[in-house]
């Protein structure tokens, strides 16, 4: 063994450095951030105007309502974002020079999933708690919630780590940006309404299953009936851990090309 080698730890943080310089350079990302905290902060102010003042929860409480629908909606360009910043360079042939630059592939694993991933949280906590602070100014709410706003921000952070990791992962199976959205909104939105509306008990347990239903579940509460946050967040973990496996036997078990 050279021991003039690099250790893991300065290797990591090399590869953290050039993983999100690359994620920067992405237009894409920078459009799908811009337009999802857009989004949260402009939607939910909106919305948030008639809702608190309707709502029959105390004040504090009903400015976190809004938030949590809107950040719902707004997972839908920010799981997409999180593939882009996976797959981005498999489209334009440069993850073959990525490879040989971090040849320690357990390496660019770590780095590519933790910038991304921070990313996307970053882009939806950062306006949620933005959209409370500017609906709180614009209602008569003397003030938010702080245990109401504590469990919002870790509900959105909570599905939004989560929901990057099967992105991630999705991503770097399927090696393809459109296929990778395809399939992502497949299981976050297309099939869990379809099978949830079926009527037929397999297809309810089946869509209980998936990533879609346990983030309405945690989110808005809207998941099918019968269905508990414990249950929610078990099925978001295991779709995590699932797809990052995958993800990470593809890429650390075959070529760029393969």
């Amino acid at each position: 063994m050279n021991t003039s080698d690099p250790s893991t730890a300065i290797v990591l943080s090399r590869a953290v450095r050039a993983e999100w310089v690359r994620l920067w350079t992405l237009r894409s990302m920078w459009l799908l951030m811009l337009m999802g905290a857009t989004a949260i902060v402009g939607f939910s102010t909106l919305l948030g105007l008639d809702a608190v003042a309707s709502s029959s929860a105390e004040a504090g409480v009903a400015v976190w309502i809004p938030i949590r629908r809107v950040c719902m909606l707004a997972m839908l360009l920010l799981l997409p974002m999180a593939t882009v910043g996976a797959t981005a360079d498999y489209g334009t042939g440069g993850i073959a020079p990525t490879m040989q630059w971090t040849p320690r592939r357990e390496v660019l694993l770590a780095s590519r999933s933790a910038v991304v991933v921070g990313a996307v949280t970053a882009t939806a906590l950062i306006p949620a708690l933005a959209g409370a602070a500017l609906l709180t100014r614009l209602t008569s709410t003397p003030s938010w919630s702080w245990s109401a706003g504590a469990d919002a921000l870790a509900t959105v952070g909570f599905v939004s780590i989560l929901g990057a990791l099967i992105a991630v992962g999705i991503g770097l199976l399927l090696r393809s940006t459109a296929a990778s959205i395809g399939a992502l909104l497949a299981v976050v939105l297309v099939l869990p309404l379809l099978l949830g509306n079926l009527p037929f008990a397999w297809t309810k347990d089946l869509a209980a299953m998936l990533p879609g239903t346990s983030a309405r579940q945690l989110l808005i509460g809207e998941g099918l009936p019968g269905l508990t946050d414990t249950d929610a967040q078990v099925a978001l973990v295991a779709w995590a851990v699932g797809a990052v496996g995958l993800g990470a036997w593809r890429l650390l078990r075959t070529d760029a090309s393969a």
